[in-house]
């Protein structure tokens, strides 16, 4: 299948077709299987399991919103190396990243923001429990128990849900 789409009026691409995108140029550029150090997404609702899957291979670290993001988007220039002649990490970086657009707000709007930068490597680990987790709760749910039906259900009413205001 292919990792592009149109019509008439727009294309896409599809989220593996970027991420193979991202790897293709990385060995194209002489870098082979070197990471990115982040990889962020400057748009609404990046910041989930089928993103993470996708990019836990292009970075070491992943920063998006999973909520919807205002039209501003992230402040460019008010994100800036740290200029004590040290180097900034990742993390450091990211985290700076964070606080810029957190502190940018939005404006007209009592919209929420999120941005989070995710560690792929520890991602892994979580993933792999997920995983673990959801055929557990997969089986389970075969077995005729009504106190494990019950139990779901009040989990799932005291769950907050998250949905877009913009």
């Amino acid at each position: 299948t292919s990792n592009t789409g149109a019509t008439a009026s727009s294309s896409y691409m599809t989220i593996s077709g970027i991420a193979s995108a991202i790897k293709g140029g990385m060995v194209d550029a002489g870098f082979g299987d070197t990471l990115l150090d982040i990889m962020g997404f400057d748009s609404c609702l990046m910041a989930n399991l089928a993103v993470y899957s996708m990019f836990k291979t292009v970075a070491h670290n992943f920063l998006a919103s999973e909520e919807n993001e205002p039209a501003h988007g992230w402040d460019y220039q008010g994100i800036t190396p740290r200029t004590d002649g040290v180097t900034s990490t990742a993390a450091q970086y990211g985290g700076a990243m964070i606080t810029q657009y957190m502190s940018t707000g939005s404006p007209g709007t009592s919209a929420p923001l999120t941005l989070s930068l995710i560690d792929m490597a520890a991602y892994a680990t979580f993933e792999a429990k997920f995983r673990e987790l959801a055929y557990a709760l997969k089986h389970a749910a075969q077995l005729p128990n009504q106190d494990l039906i019950n139990d779901w259900s009040n989990a799932r009413a005291d769950t907050s849900n998250w949905q877009g205001v913009w």
